[in-house]
């Protein structure tokens, strides 16, 4: 069966139970094992960029590198829990390794959604983001900007790409690349995932993934 893979702090615990799991139970609980870490509150406000931010984001990269068996022939999917899911996620990566959400336009690769093969080129790259991530260390780093710097760079043997931005979707496509505050917005009809990035706080994700869930139950 292929894996889940997502984690949660306190101040996400929320969107994750309300959002995150009951979509998952709906959808792809028949395909996807889920396989869930929380972890302590190391950002005490859970926005990005805040204090304690890099910290958590390098447990993540740490729990990613942790469940990658390159052993197992099925597909691992790495979720935040600010994600909700609208139908079963069914893709073949085909001759990719890894194929990531397109966090917004060209070349953004999304660290916070992609789906990947369990192999030695997957865990060579991940094992590569927490060691450039611990060089770099300094109160203001994250993986996203770990994984796109080495993308650019081009990673030896890794084959990458990027996910369908009609079917796994932020609200950037709506807004033009501004953070959403909370305004209406119109969405594709036919989402796989919503990943509720682009906009700041806790309270603002969990309103624009009810946005987003309501506009998808009427279409």
């Amino acid at each position: 069966m292929n894996k889940l893979l997502t984690f949660y702090t306190d101040s996400h615990e929320g969107m994750f139970n309300e959002f995150f799991l009951k979509s998952y139970n709906d959808h792809l609980s028949g395909d996807y094992e889920l396989i869930v870490k929380k972890v302590d509150q190391l950002c005490p406000s859970g926005n990005f960029a805040s204090q304690g931010f890099d910290e958590v984001m390098l447990e993540k990269v740490k729990w990613i590198i942790e469940n990658i068996d390159i052993n197992n022939e099925s597909y691992l999917v790495f979720s935040d829990c600010d994600v909700q899911f609208f139908k079963n996620i069914d893709i073949d990566l085909s001759d990719y390794d890894i194929l990531f959400q397109n966090d917004y336009m060209h070349d953004a690769y999304c660290a916070g959604f992609f789906i990947m093969k369990q192999n030695n080129k997957t865990m060579d790259f991940f094992t590569l983001v927490r060691d450039t991530f611990l060089s770099m260390m300094n109160g203001r780093v994250d993986d996203q900007s770990i994984v796109n710097m080495l993308l650019k760079k081009g990673v030896k043997d890794l084959k990458y790409g990027f996910l369908p931005s009609g079917q796994y979707w932020t609200v950037a496509y709506a807004t033009n690349g501004r953070a959403w505050t909370g305004e209406d917005i119109s969405c594709p009809d036919s989402l796989v995932a919503h990943h509720a990035n682009w906009t700041i706080g806790v309270n603002n994700k969990m309103d624009l993934l009810q946005l987003v869930k309501s506009k998808q139950i009427q279409s």
